[in-house]
């Protein structure tokens, strides 16, 4: 990582919140094999009655099974109010949990009822067996605007070595194909944070490393231009990186084509094969849907 982006980025990593972490030097962790994965979990507030997706202790208890059912290392999360909404849902016991470091920011009345928002930030719950380090929130994404949110970066310690993740929730509200030709404020916005995160990709060129989570466009459409500059327009075997989740499709009834999104660099691509899934509810009925995203993951196998 460059000096200059490292500074960048120690400047918003100010009070990140880590629980129930495991730290390398300790000698309590081992290195393991990766399977990720990625699951905006839609304002999952505490108490969990409030925000804009106020859930029963029913809910809850169904959210906690099917996070178990993911069968997974590390879960990239995006629409977190607190540790205290994670701990609903993965226990302390078992799990390290990563709060962005982004500020609280102002309550709205959420659309369509009169319940009142909670906080929208990006998480990781990573089991207690995987080594980690390096923690930083990823502030420059949220680019000074309030509200948007920071992306979180984790180093974790494979089978293949060390492998940074960077979990991010773009700016919303820009669906095209071509962010460039729509004068959306979203898409305004989306096109500030398209550098941002190119920076980083560029600062770990050579690296292993995933981006993940929820960009709020859909990367995997052919000619979709947010993608095509992501990756300098290069051909597929050029690019810096792969979309391994491209595949898949979106799992929600009205929305077929996917904005969430798991990216692996060619370094850690070349290293392990790599299986991506998209796990549906039990009930997929719109309004039965423990989320309105479902989770996605890839598992890493070393070759």
């Amino acid at each position: 990582m460059t000096t200059t982006l490292k500074a960048l980025l120690l400047a918003f990593s100010a009070s990140i919140t880590i629980a129930g972490c495991s730290s390398t030097e300790e000698g309590s962790t081992s290195v393991a094999p990766l399977k990720i994965a990625s699951w905006n979990i839609e304002h999952l507030a505490y108490p969990a009655s409030s925000g804009c997706r106020p859930r029963s202790q029913d809910e809850i208890l169904a959210l906690r099974q099917y996070a178990d059912g993911l069968d997974a290392d590390v879960i990239a999360l995006q629409e977190v109010d607190s540790v205290a909404a994670l701990e609903q849902i993965f226990p302390a016991q078992k799990w390290q949990l990563v709060l962005s470091a982004r500020e609280n920011s102002r309550t709205y009345d959420c659309r369509g009822s009169s319940y009142t928002s909670t906080q929208q930030k990006t998480a990781f719950a990573i089991k207690k067996e995987i080594a980690l380090s390096n923690v930083e929130s990823f502030g420059p994404l949220a680019m000074g605007v309030e509200g948007l949110r920071h992306g979180l970066e984790v180093t974790l310690q494979t089978q293949t070595g060390e492998v940074s993740v960077l979990n991010v929730h773009l700016k919303s509200g820009c669906f095209v194909s071509d962010y460039q030709d729509s004068d959306r404020p979203a898409c305004q916005l989306l096109a500030q944070q398209l550098p941002v995160l190119k920076s980083w990709i560029q600062a770990h060129a050579d690296e292993q490393y995933v981006v993940l989570g929820d960009f709020n466009h859909r990367l995997s459409q052919d000619g979709n231009v947010f993608w095509r500059k992501l990756i300098d327009n290069q051909t597929l075997e050029q690019a810096p990186l792969v979309n391994v989740t491209k595949p898949l499709q979106g799992c929600h009834p009205r929305y077929p084509v996917p904005i969430d999104h798991i990216l692996v660099s060619k370094a850690l691509a070349s290293s392990v094969a790599i299986e991506p899934n998209v796990h549906f509810f039990a009930d997929m009925q719109e309004d039965k849907m423990l989320s309105d995203h479902c989770a996605i993951s890839v598992s890493m196998r070393v070759q």
